[in-house]
């Protein structure tokens, strides 16, 4: 996130190249860049008073949004996603599990990682899981329970 920069500047400066009006000068067609952004704070359901309020002003999940919408505009394939959801309130957090599910059911790819066993279970089909830096195990569907992920990582087995 560019602290202290505007929902605006947050969306749209890794896709700037887009914007130009005039590459050899850098000047920015700032109608379009504000149509662009408008409609990402749109789509992302951010709530803010505008796309030139500071990006500081904003809770932490509409800052979220915000960065996914970001790299949504960047036309990304694969989203990696670390963490998305830390120090959000819950109502924000099921809006980003939603905006998830949504860049999946659009075809989007999604690595997911997280601190909390609770939210794989909310968001993924299938579970890897690591210990000591190695792939122990795999979990899909229903198996995809923090107790599953908890035995995997100590070095237990699921039973079949």
């Amino acid at each position: 996130m560019f602290h202290a920069d505007s929902v605006r500047a947050n969306v749209t400066l890794p896709s700037l190249g887009k914007y130009l009006r005039d590459p050899i000068l850098r000047l920015v067609h700032r109608p379009r860049e504000n149509v662009a952004a408008a409609e990402v704070s749109q789509q992302m359901r951010v709530r803010t008073a505008g796309i030139e309020a500071s990006i500081d002003d904003l809770s932490g999940g509409n800052q979220q949004k915000v960065v996914l919408g970001r790299w949504l505009q960047t036309g990304a394939q694969v989203f990696l996603l670390n963490c998305p959801t830390a120090a959000v309130d819950v109502g924000a957090k099921k809006e980003i599990y939603e905006l998830i599910d949504d860049l999946a059911r659009g075809g989007k790819g999604i690595v997911f990682a997280s601190t909390e066993l609770d939210e794989y279970s909310l968001v993924c089909d299938r579970v890897l899981v690591f210990a000591a830096g190695r792939v122990v195990g795999e979990l899909r569907g229903d198996d995809v329970t923090e107790a599953n992920i908890m035995t995997l990582a100590a070095g237990g087995a699921i039973a079949a």
